[in-house]
């Protein structure tokens, strides 16, 4: 209700309420309507649900292809024609190709989703509650039930972990013959195994007994498969652990040896490698609003490096060359984009074209930004393409509690 009632704002928002641009902007491109997905790609509606309306988009043909989650509304967006189509239902995405993505559903089957909005059903699971895709495309799936189910090529998919087995999440090694998964082993105990397609494997990581739930989220691979990053919550508690109690920890595989990293924010998003092994993550509490985050580059050597200038940065991003990193920086004036060159320490800030900088992500050949901005007060937010050289345009508006544009997100215009 919460999103229906959010995605009706939005619509009286872009009917008259679109904020003006701040940085010097190109000419306003006209908003095109929604268009309706075809009927073989919608979800069937609920016969006593009412659709929520759609956003409307911009026409910027060089924004490519965006799928973003609103709530569970799987939406794309094309920026050819400036069109936003409902596609279905989606929690989160997984991996982006050149051809389209991968959509995990709450409580379902993974799809494949071309860019083109063509959706291609896997088989590595019902009721899918997280879901990982390996670089050649096969799919391990976590059901409600605690199994692990794998399909990879054309083979029939097979259980590794049975019903009730305790798997709770998953992860493929970039070399996609191992994947890790978070298992439950007790009431409140968490532990983190690597496991062949086959079923053998071992534990790498056992968690402190929580006291309030689970504790390990978000096992995340180093490019070379050489580190597992895990987020430890010592309280099993999402609420008290926005507090602390919350550590990133950097486990070595196969040795198992593990760095705390200390306090992080409960979030996926904050932790980003790079191509050659470099760590961005963000150190500090993850209540909201913040008053202290940093943005720290860890080198594989150990070396860190704290790159924001102000008491609160956030949402580190990679330019596809693992050299320059994008971030939030808040001080008393408002929270404002910075780039940060690793290689000369060189930086450069901007503001958003319009109200406070939430994210971005970089596109493919490191001259644009995808940047999502947020006017304090309004009930919406705005995707904006930025150039580094040439104006910003305005692609769609989402609703305001839109924040993840990696978990959330995915862009054609992102892949190599």
């Amino acid at each position: 209700m919460r999103s229906r009632s959010l995605l009706v704002i939005l619509a009286w928002a872009l009917a008259g309420c679109v904020a003006t641009p701040e940085s010097p902007p190109s000419a306003s491109p006209a908003l095109i309507a929604r268009t309706d997905a075809p009927p073989s790609m919608v979800a069937a509606p609920s016969s006593s649900a009412t659709p929520a309306p759609l956003p409307m988009g911009a026409q910027v043909p060089e924004a490519g292809v965006i799928y973003l989650i609103l709530g569970s509304q799987l939406i794309r967006y094309d920026g050819s024609t400036g069109s936003v189509t409902q596609l279905g239902s989606g929690a989160e995405f997984d991996r982006a190709t050149a051809t389209g993505t991968y959509v995990v559903p709450y409580g379902g089957r993974v799809s494949r989703i071309a860019w083109d909005g063509m959706m291609t059903r896997l088989d590595c699971g019902e009721l899918l509650r997280r879901a990982s895709i390996s670089a050649s495309g096969d799919c391990a799936g976590v059901s409600g039930d605690l199994s692990l189910r794998i399909q990879q090529g054309r083979d029939a998919p097979r259980v590794v972990v049975p019903p009730g087995g305790g798997a709770l999440d998953v992860a493929w090694r970039p070399d996609g013959r191992e994947i890790a998964v978070v298992k439950r082993v007790g009431q409140f105990e968490n532990s983190l195994w690597v496991i062949a397609p086959d079923g053998t494997g071992r534990e790498v990581y056992a968690a402190p007994r929580g006291s309030n739930g689970d504790t390990l989220y978000w096992p995340t691979w180093s490019p070379d498969g050489s580190v597992i990053a895990v987020v430890l919550n010592r309280s099993g508690s999402f609420s008290l652990g926005a507090d602390g109690g919350t550590s990133l920890l950097l486990i070595s595989y196969p040795s198992g040896t593990v760095a705390d990293l200390g306090l992080v924010p409960l979030t996926r998003d904050r932790i980003r490698w790079s191509g050659d092994g470099t760590l961005a993550f963000v150190r500090g509490a993850g209540r909201e609003p913040a008053t202290n985050r940093k943005v720290i580059l860890r080198d594989r050597d150990g070396t860190e490096t704290s790159l924001g200038s102000s008491a609160v940065a956030d949402h580190p991003a990679w330019d596809p060359a693992g050299v320059r990193t994008a971030l939030t920086e808040t001080d008393e004036t408002g929270t404002r984009f910075t780039v940060v060159d690793r290689r000369d320490s060189g930086r450069a800030s901007f503001v958003c074209p319009s109200g406070e900088a939430m994210g971005a992500r970089w596109a493919k050949d490191g001259d644009r930004l995808l940047l999502l901005c947020h006017e304090k007060g309004s009930d919406v937010s705005e995707l904006w393409l930025r150039r580094f050289t040439g104006a910003s345009e305005r692609l769609m508006t989402v609703p305001h509690g839109f924040v993840e544009l990696f978990r959330t997100l995915t862009w054609s215009e992102a892949v190599p």
